[in-house]
């Protein structure tokens, strides 16, 4: 009988001490549920760190998921699919997601659903990720910086594949230890595949900096008949507006208000380019 109280006492004391990971995205333990993952089976805002530490793919592209803290516990992820999910970031400009915490991580996608809106992540920081074969961020107008710095000397192979889905956007700045050698292709860099639009910089905080620095809002929004536009700081070269296709749809000079009759209800975008920077801004049409 004492033994039997001796090892109920053990178990209970076990189980009180096992690891928890905290996922406070409903949607993202929802996946993680729906994948037999959380083997408890219910939202709770957390999982056994033990029912994700060998998990080495993980495929949630589409589920809503706007926040994906605890995705540091997944020690041995690979394979990462998180495209078509509302992720903000940290909330601020830029907004960033950081996954240097997952250093076994060899493919991230991360697209935008075809509509270039939806993941709203301006930098992406992978300094830790000695693994990186390839990253793939198709129709997402809002990436601008890719911190590689620390990881790119362990990365002999790497596919960096971009499409904003909007001609004419602003280069993808991709910052690595040697620039130079990059953008030449030597060096570790010489078996580095690296989409047209990417450049390199010791520092993208300077290359980018002019990218939507100014605080430049769009009023009324939603807008029925026109919009105006307030904070500019610096003179308008022009501004144009495009559908969620990328199809270039008007183009204005600086002016009082903006017309929009004609369009039909949705979400289009807004490219401002004054003399000092370029902003892109989400306008919907009711």
């Amino acid at each position: 009988m004492k033994n039997l109280l001796l090892l109920t006492s053990f178990l209970a004391f076990s189980l009180g001490q096992a690891q928890i990971t905290q996922i406070p995205d409903a949607n993202f333990e929802q996946e993680l549920i729906d994948l037999n993952v959380d083997s408890d089976g219910i939202i709770n805002g957390q999982v056994l760190t033990s029912d994700i530490a060998e998990v080495s793919v993980l495929q949630i592209a589409g589920a809503n998921i706007s926040d994906l803290t605890g995705i540091e516990d997944f020690t041995a992820l690979e394979d990462l699919n998180i495209s078509g999910n509302p992720l903000v970031g940290d909330q601020e400009y830029p907004s960033f997601l950081d996954l240097s915490n997952v250093p076994s991580l060899r493919n991230l996608i991360m697209n935008g659903n075809e509509d270039n809106i939806t993941v709203d992540i301006n930098k992406l920081i992978l300094i830790n990720n000695p693994n990186l074969e390839e990253i793939t961020i198709n129709y997402n107008w809002a990436i601008q910086f890719i911190d590689l710095q620390g990881s790119d000397i362990s990365l002999n192979n790497l596919i960096i594949d971009i499409d904003s889905g909007y001609p004419g956007f602003p280069e993808v700045c991709v910052q690595v230890s040697n620039p130079t050698q990059a953008e030449n292709g030597q060096g570790i860099y010489a078996n580095w595949y690296v989409s047209e639009n990417c450049s390199f910089s010791a520092n993208c905080n300077l290359s980018v900096s002019n990218f939507t620095a100014e605080k430049i809002n769009l009023y009324p929004n939603p807008s029925k008949h026109y919009f105006s536009i307030s904070n500019l700081q610096n003179p308008v070269k022009t501004i144009e507006l495009f559908n969620l296709q990328g199809k270039l749809l008007k183009t204005f000079t600086k002016q009082e208000t903006y017309s929009v009759a004609g369009l039909v209800k949705g979400i289009y975008m807004v490219k401002i380019e004054t003399a000092n920077s370029v902003a892109i801004k989400k306008l919907v049409i009711e």
